[in-house]
């Protein structure tokens, strides 16, 4: 039996990942858009941040990158930036990750989220905003007609955080959203349950990342109904979390009826060969599955190369 690790910590392709939206969105290729860049910059004064800002949201030509990642703004910083960034008619993208930004901070923040702003994309990853700041971010995305985009990873939210973002999707709130990335978090059985059964109705969602959530078999049958009743999820990703052989098999039931999911991340979920047994017999019903990733499992190599076979054919006729 072999422990697959290889190549463990690759990034996902796709929407998941923050570079992407420099490199890999539609919008991030075309020649128009303005990336005021302010990376890094934390030995900045925060009135010097805002006055690059403000440059940016006075031209109103322009499809503007906002990126403010690891510039140590705090709470005070967001707020001011939010202030700055209040009338905006020319931001799309705002990357506010790794910036101790708290629930205070969340708060202001939030309201970029409203339809009345042109924000498609938002990334708050590596943050504090805990339950508190992502009620008041639910609070708001009942008008985030706009939003596409959400990165909430490593942000100490909690099962009553993921409540409150259900509780907004479920009464329609960010109806186009596209993809939601809330790795690293500690949402549960309990959170996840609560989500999942959110996003059954909604028809927009392509990308979905639960990875390192801390939920088991419960949350993992929650996941499998997702995948039984979506029309549109075709990334999903719950890796590091202890679903085992449970919820493996939860997951091979209705993967055998799903028509749209093209990318599954299993990665270090307890699963051993009767779990990867379940999921092979599911790949080998489902013709759209393209990447069924397994690795840090306990499955004989047998079992992983029928499953990668099986992916390499259905890719092959795409």
């Amino acid at each position: 039996m072999t422990r697959l690790n290889e190549g463990y910590d690759q990034p996902l392709q796709g929407v998941f990942e923050k570079a992407t939206w420099h490199q890999g969105g539609d919008e991030a290729s075309d020649s128009s858009v303005n990336v005021a860049d302010c990376r890094g910059c934390a030995d900045w004064e925060l009135e010097d941040l805002a006055t690059e800002v403000i440059k940016l949201v006075r031209d109103s030509s322009l499809n503007g990158v906002l990126d403010m990642d690891s510039c140590q703004l705090a709470d005070d910083g967001a707020e001011r930036i939010a202030e700055v960034l209040q009338g905006n008619k020319s931001v799309t993208e705002c990357i506010f990750s790794d910036n101790n930004i708290t629930e205070e901070g969340a708060e202001a923040l939030a309201v970029l989220v409203d339809s009345r702003q042109p924000v498609c994309r938002i990334d708050f990853s590596f943050n504090m905003i805990a339950d508190g700041g992502m009620a008041s971010l639910a609070a708001q995305l009942t008008s985030a007609s706009r939003l596409l985009h959400l990165n909430l990873r490593d942000n100490e939210v909690n099962a009553q955080g993921a409540k409150a973002l259900a509780g907004a999707l479920q009464e329609g709130a960010a109806p186009n959203l596209l993809s939601l990335n809330l790795r690293q978090n500690s949402i549960l059985d309990e959170g996840v349950t609560e989500l999942c059964h959110a996003l059954e109705d909604h028809e927009c969602i392509t990308a979905l990342d639960l990875r390192e959530n801390s939920f088991r078999a419960a949350g993992a049958a929650a996941v499998a109904r997702l995948v039984g009743m979506t029309s549109s999820l075709k990334m999903l990703a719950i890796c590091r979390n202890a679903t085992a052989n449970e919820g493996a098999k939860s997951i091979s039931v209705t993967l055998k009826r799903n028509k749209t999911l093209t990318e599954l991340w299993m990665q270090d979920s307890h699963i051993d060969n009767k779990g990867g047994e379940e999921l092979a017999s599911a790949i080998s019903g489902n013709k759209g599955m393209c990447r069924l990733d397994l690795r840090g499992n306990f499955i004989d190599m047998a079992i992983c190369r029928a499953i990668a076979q099986l992916c390499s054919k259905n890719r092959s006729k795409k």
